[in-house]
């Protein structure tokens, strides 16, 4: 998920598309911060993000047609499956592009679902929603066997069956991984089914491809002139009228009137926080 609507997080969200792509993720949905970005942003995003990303209810205002790919066709084995992208409106309606707007979660799907039956095997929903929306989608359309969600306060514990769909969800802050394992029999009946929610944690060895990836950011970050970077940006007028004269003249500063203060917060970590983002080549980095 994207962090925020400044540059800086747009660059990020790009790294972050490629290291999807580089993965090899059949798919990515858009969620309701990327939806309220301007349209030339998700144009943006439509470029980075090439056939990866899909979103069927995000559409263009005049036209209202999808911006991105409503779904996406994936073969896996003999098995054609289907997966659509979903974001609920609610709360959402208030903060999109002029040029753009979103459609009902459920019109969209029976729309749009009697014209995929015939095409594939199975159809998996990405639906950024709340719990009570992603079982109601599940109760109405019984032949979605998967729907994996997003907007959710804490992640899925252990398989969660609506009739005969399985309803997923992780917490979008990535400190959460999922796997689910299904057989689909002959008959495109899901069987074996198998369900793991694991927490990130240092335990787990850093990816050397993310890490060249997280370089190319930090890398294009310290070359590009930000807005923050911009004099006209940030307003040197904090009190109306009174023009602040403040400096930025380092820690070494506060020693000779706060020595003892100084002597037990130079023997901290805050102390050497500078140092470690310079180490790390992030000391460019808004973020």
């Amino acid at each position: 998920s994207i962090k925020g609507q400044k540059d800086y997080d747009l660059i990020q969200f790009k790294y972050i598309i490629k290291a999807f792509n580089e993965y090899k993720y059949d798919a990515i949905n858009i969620g309701k911060r990327e939806a309220s970005l301007s349209l030339a942003d998700l144009e943006n995003c439509k470029k980075w993000g090439g056939d990866l990303i899909v979103s069927a209810n995000l559409v263009y205002k005049k036209s209202g047609k999808p911006i991105f790919k409503p779904y996406k066709i994936v073969k896996k084995g003999s098995k054609k499956i289907a997966i659509i992208g979903l974001v609920d409106p609610i709360g959402l309606r208030a903060v999109l592009d002029e040029n753009v707007a979103i459609n009902d979660m459920g019109l969209v799907l029976q729309n749009i679902l009697p014209d995929l039956r015939s095409q594939v095997d199975s159809i998996v929903v990405l639906a950024f929603a709340k719990n009570d929306k992603l079982n109601a989608l599940a109760k109405e359309f019984i032949e979605v066997k998967l729907i994996l969600g997003g907007d959710v306060e804490q992640p899925s514990q252990e398989l969660e069956k609506v009739y005969d769909c399985a309803v997923l969800a992780t917490t979008n802050d990535s400190r959460a991984m999922g796997w689910y394992y299904v057989m689909i029999d002959e008959k495109n009946k899901w069987v074996n089914e198998k369900f793991e929610m694991i927490f990130i944690s240092e335990m787990f060895s850093q990816s050397k491809l993310i890490e060249s990836i997280n370089d190319k950011y930090k890398e294009e970050i310290r070359n590009v002139i930000l807005n923050i970077d911009k004099k006209n940006f940030n307003d040197e007028n904090g009190v109306p009228g009174v023009k602040s004269n403040m400096t930025y003249v380092g820690s070494e500063s506060c020693l000779a009137c706060h020595s003892e203060t100084y002597e037990k917060w130079s023997k901290t970590q805050h102390a050497h926080a500078f140092k470690s983002l310079k180490d790390k080549k992030a000391d460019a980095d808004p973020n």
